[in-house]
């Protein structure tokens, strides 16, 4: 499967179509109707080997999203009102 590229150019495009994605969540749920899906995320398969990755779509990654959230609400965690922003770029120092 091949990962997208993102080129300054494209993320202009999609800034003009879209607006400015501010979460996350944003982009994944933007990414999930890709057609034909697109690989936006990879992961390496095995612990310490890092030649062999399993490739997951938008959708595959709103999915996993969506259950993960429906799990945390029925163990009682009570969804946010508004979207959490992090500061960006984030300082990895």
């Amino acid at each position: 499967m091949k990962v997208s590229h993102l080129t300054q150019d494209y993320v202009q495009k999609l800034y003009a179509e879209y607006g400015q994605l501010d979460v996350l969540d944003d982009i994944i749920a933007n990414r999930a109707a890709d057609s034909p899906p697109t690989a936006i995320l990879g992961y390496p398969r095995h612990e310490g080997r890092v030649n062999e990755y399993e490739y997951f779509t938008g959708a595959q990654l709103d999915r996993y999203i969506d259950n993960a959230v429906k799990e945390l609400i029925a163990l009682g965690i009570s969804p946010v009102s508004a979207p959490v922003k992090l500061p960006y770029p984030m300082d990895d120092s």
